[in-house]
């Protein structure tokens, strides 16, 4: 079974069976497929490492809302015309979109320029509220983010009838749709492919930094998930220019979305594992695997019909939750309700749902095709496969007896035959930086695997470059890793980031990481707001909902956004006003 390296918040496909409509390619994966019925690589390079005209860009920053939609003018912003190709010098342009949250009654300690995952999530939209609380928190820091190429304001990447409301499954490019789709996208993108990829999005963040920065200011650099390998590409291009960069969920740059269904089964087994350690989740599910595979049958056969839910919508929950460590802990008490089934069960049920997908999320939030783009161009291929073959008998060895597997890897790997694939002359390659960096990974990360991840850890090995490992984190850390249950408990993960960026070359005390409480499987203090009920597991009801406190608040928006970019799956499936 190959090592992984692996995905980030993977969108919706649907389940097909080993083997079905699949169009091998037989060329080495390397060379890319030429196959007459195959896209081809568009055969258009990226920018090499050189010097670019950072400094040439000018920004004009004037008063925005932080928050989209709310007129609340506490943020600047600033519409940025890039140079289209960077390095070419032919005029055209790109408009990228910045936001800053500052105070301009005072010089700030650093700037912390934050960078979202996906790929394809856009910063300006799905990283406004934590941009609130790390200013709050550290009120010396001015914050940063931008969109990158293909998503939110910068150029949103789109086809706008395969995307329509009216479309298939909306914002999502069904198989069916993929050809009429590349057909847009070769027409009217078809030159310029590689300009929505990641060294373009790391030259843009570098004459961002460029235009702000401030003598005795350090410039400092967050990235969480796809933002990881966006990162390290910064830093092959701009290995200096930093003060301090911190990664978590991490990617490293020879990753392949391949080998996430492989990542997802394991994790949620380690899920289930550990349930049966814990003494509360272990007497209320004493053997969850054949609780599962029990239920899952019975879903199929018409068990909880009126959820309108079948096994597939089990598996889509189940591989989601596990994204985000509070709702990772929800995990064995859904299996519990779906399981019994009561009446009030399926309140509580209907509860959660709403809770944590009711809210509708801004459709420039996460580009569907900025995803594929950079996705199937950079993160596909892999080294353990000589070619197609040998990839489709990789996957059908992970389903052959898997539980939680959807199949997603069998469609990408379509849409990765299908789709006009750029390359860059950075693809694979490694930045060689002595910046002080720290490097926050989660255990239980299904989408960004610590088996891979570690592959950076060994890297950054420098005097200032900290790698730590959290037993009971997925794919946060920051806000995925509690020193307690207590609705006010710290995590382990800010604590290491507040102090990193206060001083980069500090001494880091990373003993709190060994101190990081289990996963709660009770959940007293998030039951009430999600279930309804006094815990995850049973009917009670909560007498009074408490009024929801900041911390509490920060949580569950976390979580929501964190689910967002995982669109709609939970949703595909479930009927009755779901």
């Amino acid at each position: 079974m190959p090592r992984l390296t692996v995905p980030w918040p993977s969108l919706p496909s649907p389940m097909r069976r080993p083997g079905a409509g699949i169009v091998f390619c037989s060329s080495l994966l390397a060379l890319g497929c030429r196959d007459a019925d195959l896209a081809e690589d568009t055969g258009d390079s990226g920018p090499a490492t050189g010097d670019y005209p950072i400094h040439d860009v000018v920004v004009d920053w004037q008063p925005c809302s932080l928050i989209d939609g709310q007129d609340d003018g506490r943020a600047e912003c600033a519409m940025v015309e890039m140079p289209l190709f960077w390095g070419d010098g032919d005029g055209q342009i790109f408009e990228t979109y910045a936001k800053r949250l500052v105070n301009p009654d005072r010089t700030p300690t650093g700037q912390l320029w934050l960078l979202h995952g996906g790929p394809g999530g856009a910063g300006t939209i799905g990283l406004a509220s934590w941009m609130q609380e790390i200013h709050a928190d550290q009120p010396s820091l001015d914050v940063y983010t931008l969109d990158p190429r293909g998503t939110g304001y910068s150029e949103f990447l789109e086809c706008p009838d395969q995307q329509s409301a009216a479309s298939e499954q909306g914002s999502w490019v069904t198989l069916d749709e993929l050809p009429a789709c590349v057909d847009h996208v070769e027409e009217h993108y078809g030159d310029r492919l590689h300009v929505y990829g990641a060294t373009s999005a790391a030259i843009d963040l570098a004459a961002l930094m460029a235009s702000v920065e401030t003598e005795g200011v350090d410039q400092l650099i967050w990235g969480g998930s796809g933002g990881t390998y966006w990162s390290q590409r910064f830093l092959q291009l701009f290995p200096d220019m930093a003060e301090g960069v911190v990664i978590e969920g991490i990617v490293p740059p020879n990753e392949s979305l391949v080998f996430q269904d492989e990542y997802d089964e394991k994790i949620a087994h380690r899920v289930l594992e550990l349930c049966t350690e814990d003494p509360f989740c272990a007497e209320k599910l004493p053997d969850p695997e054949a609780t599962v595979a029990e239920l899952l049958v019975k879903l199929d056969q018409g068990h909880c019909s009126q959820l309108g839910m079948d096994a597939t919508s089990l598996r889509s929950f189940v591989r989601t939750m596990d994204y985000y460590h509070l709702t990772m802990a929800m995990v064995p008490a859904l299996i519990y309700r779906l399981d019994r089934c009561g009446g009030d069960d399926v309140d509580a049920i209907v509860s959660f749902y709403y809770a944590l997908w009711g809210s509708e999320s801004d459709p420039r939030e996460m580009s569907t095709l900025l995803f594929f783009n950079e996705g199937y161009s950079e993160l596909w291929e892999h080294e353990s496969f000589a070619d197609n073959s040998e990839l489709l008998a990789y996957l059908d060895d992970v389903h052959a007896d898997g539980t939680f597997t959807m199949g997603l890897g069998y469609d990408r790997n379509e849409y990765y035959l299908g789709w006009p694939r750029y390359s860059d002359p950075l693809d694979d390659t490694w930045a060689e930086s002595d910046v002080p960096m720290l490097m926050l990974q989660g255990a239980l990360d299904p989408s960004t695997p610590l088996d891979f991840a570690a592959d950076v850890g060994a890297h950054f090995t420098g005097e200032h470059q900290h790698w730590n490992v959290f037993p009971y984190s997925p794919h946060n850390v920051i806000s995925g890793s509690p020193l307690s249950h207590d609705a006010s408990a710290e995590h382990c993960g800010q604590r290491l980031f507040y102090a990193f960026l206060q001083d980069p070359l500090g001494e880091l005390d990373s003993g709190c990481v060994d101190e990081v409480a289990p996963l709660d499987f009770e959940g007293q203090v998030y039951g009430p707001y999600v279930f309804g009920t006094e815990d995850y597991w049973e009917n009670k009801p909560a007498v009074m909902l408490p009024g929801l406190d900041p911390m509490l608040w920060q949580q569950l928006e976390a979580a929501r956004a964190a689910l967002r970019l995982v669109p709609g799956a939970p949703v595909r499936g479930i009927s009755n006003g779901w």
